[in-house]
């Protein structure tokens, strides 16, 4: 099975009388044991083809399979549900709590499918003896992240 499934998709948005198109028939199929880079210039829709295949927008046109499901016609609650349970983000801007070390930071996106500290702290440790490890777990964000 793949792991990624993109078939014809297309998204389009709507500016005044004009149809602008972000991502025009793509396709693409990743195995479970690939790793994939999105290589081309500005506004070539590398962003809004991660951005569909990652659940955060939906397409147009087209099917989006991840993992063996077919997320191409969720509503923006499936899509939240399906994001908590079976996807994860690096995003290119860093979103920390600035008052938080490395240690403390992981933990406190989860926690939103679930609730209760057993929920929030699901990440916690291993990630903390990640940051542990590369010894940035006492330090604040600044000071560890690059760009």
């Amino acid at each position: 099975m793949s792991a990624l499934v993109l078939h014809d998709v297309r998204k389009t948005y709507a500016s005044g009388h004009t149809e602008i198109v972000a991502l025009d028939d793509a396709n693409l199929t990743v195995a479970g044991d690939e790793i994939v880079a999105l290589v081309g210039p500005s506004g070539s829709g590398k962003t809004t083809l991660l951005s569909i295949a990652g659940g955060l927008l939906t397409p147009t046109a087209g099917s989006v399979v991840v993992g063996g499901e077919d997320i191409s016609e969720y509503g923006p609650r499936q899509l939240t549900a399906f994001r908590g349970t079976n996807i994860g983000f690096v995003f290119q801007s860093v979103n920390l709590v600035p008052f938080l070390n490395a240690e403390e930071n992981p933990g406190r996106g989860r926690g939103h499918e679930r609730s209760g500290p057993a929920a929030r702290s699901s990440t916690g440790p291993a990630a903390a003896r990640g940051a542990r490890t590369v010894g940035a777990a006492p330090q604040p964000p600044r000071s560890t992240v690059g760009g």
